[in-house]
C-alpha cells in the first residue's frame, strides 16, 4: 500500500461520528502497523482505535512515508548515542543502517541489542549432476 492510499484510507476512517465495525477495527489495526511499526493498545478504552487513526494520521503527515521495519532491536531501557552528534537512537526510530554503521563503529556494544539478525547465507552454486 502507498503512503497516499494509507493516508486516504485512514482519513476516510477518522470520523468522529459513530463506533467502528469489526472490520474498521481490523483495518485500523493493520494501517497503524504498518505505518508506525507499532501494534494498537492492548485495552478495552473506547478511544484506542481512535487514537491510533489520529496518530497513523499525524506519523504520515510528518514524514511523509511509512515506517521501515527494522531487524535490530535494542533491550529494555537502552538508548543509543552516536558520539560526536546529538543523535540519539530509540526501538522507535532506530534503522538498519544505523544499528549496522553503530556496531561496525562499536563492535563491543552487542550487548545493547535484545536482537540482532543473523547474515544471510550466500546460495552455493548447484552442481550439475553427472
Amino acid at each position: 500500500m502507498t503512503v497516499s492510499e494509507a493516508y486516504n484510507t485512514l482519513l476516510a476512517l477518522s470520523r468522529a461520528d459513530k463506533p467502528y465495525s469489526s472490520a474498521e477495527e481490523s483495518i485500523i489495526s493493520n494501517l497503524y502497523t504498518e505505518v508506525t511499526g507499532k501494534k494498537v493498545r492492548d485495552c478495552n478504552c473506547r478511544d484506542k482505535w481512535r487514537d491510533a487513526v489520529i496518530e497513523a494520521l499525524l506519523y504520515l503527515k510528518k514524514h511523509k512515508a511509512m515506517r521501515e521495519k527494522c531487524d535490530y532491536k535494542l533491550r529494555a531501557g537502552v538508548i543509543l548515542h552516536i558520539s560526536g552528534s546529538s543523535e540519539v537512537y530509540t526501538n522507535d526510530n532506530l534503522t538498519n543502517e544505523v544499528a549496522e554503521k553503530f556496531l561496525k563503529d562499536n563492535p563491543n556494544a552487542v550487548g545493547r541489542f535484545a536482537v540482532i539478525p543473523q547474515p544471510k547465507a550466500e546460495s552455493k552454486p548447484k552442481r550439475k549432476k553427472k
